[in-house]
């Protein structure tokens, strides 16, 4: 009932109604105006909040119907609450003025007092955040993993490294072409790359065991290279086609989570496939590694 506390909370509502895609404000400060307006004839310059607890108290005293404020105030007056309507089209980048709101109630209302943001906005910034955290996290661990392997798979941590590359490389491309086409981040989406990882590293696997043998046997780079090609590179292309058919028939679907997660999957398995015979043999002929 503090002038003072509902005086900020009316700065609270001015801010929040300047941003586009929120419609209407209502907290206890609006009944208080109204009410005071209405105790002084109606007037519209009276439509304030009064100087005094005192006559916001007795404002509060007069309403005909108090339950009215259940969902605005709690029965002690101790908590209460803000409501913003908003168009569910612009929820999502409401989520982007999250952090300026919280900073403004953070102002507002110093300790001892508290307010923090609620509602679908917020949600959608959390589920962001938690998102991005994860997606992040599973491909650091994905990344490590596969290299461990592939490590042991090939005998030689400099090989395990160099077969990173065409595969850390499509994934991500994949992944920038998420914002270029302005694919939104959603459970479905944040897992394409450490899936996407786990099935490309299959191809270099066959490139890089059948091209060691070869030079075991006592073939040059070059032949190598070409004899690795014709062989697996036949298997790789023909795995790596029926799993983009795979993936891309989830374009089909009708949950849209679904739709992307089979696109970016079978873009990213695509890339891997001429990463793996372009890209991989060209880094093989920079660096020249031992295989014997």
């Amino acid at each position: 009932k503090s002038p003072e506390v509902l005086r900020k909370m009316e700065r609270v509502q001015e801010f929040l109604g300047q941003m586009d895609g929120v419609g209407a404000t209502v907290s206890l400060a609006d009944y208080v105006k109204e009410m005071n307006r209405a105790m002084r004839g109606g007037d519209e310059q009276h439509r304030s909040i009064p100087d005094t607890r005192a006559e916001v108290a007795q404002l509060l005293l007069m309403l005909d119907e108090p339950q009215d404020l259940e969902s605005l105030v709690d029965f002690d007056f101790q908590r209460a609450r803000i409501t913003a309507t908003m168009r569910l089209s612009h929820s999502q980048k409401l989520a982007g003025e999250v952090p300026a709101v919280e900073a403004l109630l953070a102002r507002e209302f110093p300790s001892p007092m508290t307010a923090s943001a609620t509602g679908m906005s917020k949600l959608i910034s959390n589920m962001e955040t938690y998102l991005l955290r994860s997606q992040l996290r599973s491909l650091a661990l994905a990344f490590v993993t596969v290299l461990f392997f592939m490590t042991l798979a090939l005998r030689s941590i400099r090989l395990g490294l160099l077969s990173m590359i065409p595969n850390v490389l499509p994934i991500g491309m994949a992944l920038g072409m998420m914002g270029w086409l302005g694919i939104p981040l959603d459970p479905g989406t944040a897992m394409t790359g450490a899936v996407a990882l786990g099935l490309v590293v299959d191809d270099t696997v066959h490139f890089l065991h059948h091209f060691r043998e070869r030079t075991i046997l006592g073939d040059d780079l070059a032949t190598a290279t070409r004899i690795t090609l014709h062989d697996t590179g036949r298997a790789i292309t023909m795995t790596s086609i029926i799993l983009v058919a795979g993936f891309w028939l989830l374009t089909l679907a009708s949950f849209q989570p679904n739709i992307y997660f089979g696109l970016l999957c079978g873009i990213a398995i695509l890339l891997a496939l001429f990463a793996n015979l372009l890209v991989l043999p060209a880094v093989l002929a920079l660096v020249r590694p031992r295989l014997r």
